[in-house]
């Protein structure tokens, strides 16, 4: 929960069911808005589009299985 890094679990079907408090805090969504989810929330006009690119092409290049 202390760690600064944006991490997010999703289940098989892509929904949201994790995310810490880094991620909170980059995307200023609260917990209950993003559970259930997919990443597609990311890109919902909440943000411009530059934060969605720049963040999920680096979540992308992080990602590890």
């Amino acid at each position: 929960e202390n760690n600064p890094m944006a991490i997010i679990f999703c289940n098989l079907k892509g929904e949201i069911t994790y995310a810490n408090l880094a991620f909170l805090r980059m995307t200023k969504y609260n917990y209950k808005e993003i559970v259930g989810k997919t990443l597609d929330i990311l890109n919902s006009g909440y943000h411009e589009k530059e934060f969605y690119d720049k963040k999920i092409a680096q979540g992308s290049k992080n990602s590890k299985l």
